[in-house]
């Protein structure tokens, strides 16, 4: 009955999302990184259970509602806006060493420069943009709810709401320091980006948005430590 409830309320797209994710980390998986596919099967298991069990969850991959169009230059809009607030924010650090950084933080895998785009430049940011971003987003909303009484929506901007995304940051930063080992300047980046991708998702109130920008800087990041787009920088 869960099962088909929560079909009708999201829609055959959202679940097809976690089929072509499943696919495409268990074709890693045996291709080409195992350590990388296993975390991230198992983000995506926990995902899925926390989207199939909850009839609160609320955030799709796409919002029917939303302006194709408008998602897309907001995606922009936003990576522009992290780029700005890095280089304002972080003393000495600018565009430039931003990308910089980024690029040396990704690792090639194996021999295959493809596989290492279409893993950390496409799947990964797909993954991390749902489970963090959404999932936990509206999990630790609801959380707090309970345990404080209060109401907390997630269709609107609050400073509970803020207080819970400032949380989830926190989880995403850890998770890159355990996952990648980043340095101080790294990881007040990688706090700035989060906060940046949830406002995207309770502004657009799904996640595609975020997911965009998060592709277009993983991507970015991957060419230019490819040497691909090194020119820039």
């Amino acid at each position: 009955m869960a099962l088909k409830e929560n079909a009708i309320r999201f829609g055959k797209k959202n679940y097809d999302y976690f089929k072509l994710m499943a696919i495409g980390l268990i074709f890693l998986l045996l291709n080409f990184d195992p350590d990388l596919s296993m975390v991230y099967l198992l983000i995506l298991l926990g995902d899925y259970i926390w989207y199939q069990n909850d009839s609160w969850i609320s955030f799709p991959y796409s919002n029917k509602q939303a302006n194709k169009t408008g998602v897309i230059i907001e995606s922009f809009a936003a990576l522009g806006i992290f780029l700005l607030a890095t280089a304002v924010l972080i003393t000495g650090f600018s565009t430039q060493s931003l990308l910089s950084m980024l690029s040396s933080t990704v690792p090639i895998l194996a021999e295959s420069q493809v596989l290492t785009l279409i893993s950390w430049g496409i799947i990964v940011p797909f993954i991390e943009t749902n489970f963090f971003f959404g999932r936990l987003l509206e999990g630790f909303s609801y959380m707090a709810e309970k345990v404080t009484g209060n109401k907390i929506s997630t269709k609107k901007f609050s400073i509970p709401i803020f207080i819970v995304m400032i949380l989830v940051a926190a989880i995403f930063t850890l998770f890159h320091l355990s996952a990648k080992g980043l340095d101080s300047s790294a990881l007040i980046v990688t706090f700035i980006f989060a906060i940046i991708s949830m406002i995207l998702v309770v502004r657009q109130q799904s996640t595609k948005g975020a997911t965009i920008m998060h592709i277009l800087s993983n991507s970015t990041a991957v060419l230019i430590s490819m040497g691909w787009i090194g020119g820039i920088i």
